[in-house]
C-alpha cells in the first residue's frame, strides 16, 4: 500500500483563512488527490479550495479535534482562525503541521505557547528563517505544488496580440497589516506605490488592477479620476491565471 493511500484513508482536518496559505495547502492536497477533508475554511480560503474542487466538510472545533487523524493549518494576518485552532490542538495534545507561505511576520502569525509539531516551508528563505526561529520544532522544506498547478492553469490561455502592452498590478494591504499586527499607523505604502507606478505609465498601456483579497477596493476609487488619461480597469472577477497569461508585465511590491 502506497504512502498516499494510507494518508487518504485518514481523517484529514484543515484550518485555513488567508489566500496564500490556502493556495499552498490546497495544492498539496490536490496533488495527492485528496479531494475531501474535514475542517474550517473562512475568508479567501473558501474560494481557493472550491476552485480545486476540494470539499471541506465543516464541523465545530470540538468534533474536529475528536475525529481528526492528521491536522494541517496555515497562518493568517487577517484572522485568528488558525491561532485558535493551534491553541486547542496543543491543549488536546494533538500533533499538527503548519504550512508557511511567506517569510515575514512569523512572530505575529504564531502564538509561541502553542507551536506546531512540524512547520513545512516551501521556499529556502522562509526555511532558513524558521530553522533559526523555531529551534524546538521540526522544520521541513517541501516542494511547492502550487507552482505546477498555477503554470498548468496559465498555459491553458492564449496570449493576445497586445500582450507586451498589458500590465497587471497586484495590490498588497501593507498599511492594514501593520495596523492589525503592530497597532501602528504607517503611511499608506500601497497608495504611494501605485501612484508612483501610474505616473510612469504611457497612454499606450492596458492596465489591470487586481485588489488583494484582504485589501479594500474603496481605497483605490480615486484612481479613475486622478489618472483619467490612462487605460485602467479594476478586475477581480477574471481568473488570476488568465490574467497572468494575458499580461506580459506583472507589478507588485513588498
Amino acid at each position: 500500500m502506497g504512502k498516499n493511500t494510507k494518508v487518504k484513508k485518514k481523517n484529514i482536518v484543515i484550518f485555513s483563512h488567508d489566500a496564500g496559505g490556502a493556495q499552498i495547502l490546497s495544492s498539496y492536497l490536490f496533488k495527492k488527490n485528496i479531494l475531501s477533508v474535514y475542517g474550517i475554511c473562512k475568508g479567501p480560503a473558501i474560494s481557493v479550495f472550491k476552485e480545486k474542487k476540494i470539499k471541506v466538510k465543516k464541523k465545530n472545533l470540538k468534533n474536529l479535534l475528536n475525529i481528526g487523524d492528521i491536522f494541517f493549518t496555515t497562518t493568517s494576518w487577517n484572522s485568528i482562525l488558525e491561532k485558535t485552532a493551534m491553541k486547542n490542538l496543543h491543549q488536546k495534545r494533538k500533533k499538527f503541521i503548519t504550512f508557511i507561505d511567506h517569510w515575514l511576520h512569523f512572530k505575529k502569525r504564531f502564538d509561541f505557547k502553542y507551536l506546531p509539531n512540524e512547520i513545512w516551508s516551501f521556499d529556502i528563505k522562509s526555511y532558513d528563517i524558521c530553522k533559526k526561529m523555531f529551534r524546538n520544532t521540526k522544520i521541513k522544506l517541501k516542494k511547492n505544488y502550487f507552482h505546477n498547478y498555477a503554470i498548468n492553469k496559465i498555459s491553458q490561455f492564449r496570449k493576445n496580440k497586445n500582450y507586451k502592452s498589458n500590465y497587471l498590478y497586484l495590490t498588497e494591504p501593507i498599511s492594514d497589516l501593520y495596523r492589525k499586527f503592530y497597532k501602528k499607523n504607517i503611511r499608506s505604502i500601497e497608495i504611494d506605490t501605485i501612484n508612483f507606478f501610474l505616473k510612469k505609465c504611457s497612454t499606450d498601456y492596458n492596465i489591470t488592477i487586481r485588489v488583494h483579497p484582504n485589501d479594500n477596493y474603496k481605497k483605490y476609487k480615486y484612481i479613475h479620476k486622478k489618472f483619467k488619461n490612462l487605460n485602467i480597469k479594476f478586475d477581480n472577477k477574471t481568473s488570476l491565471y488568465k490574467q497572468f497569461a494575458l499580461n506580459f508585465n506583472v507589478i507588485s511590491y513588498q
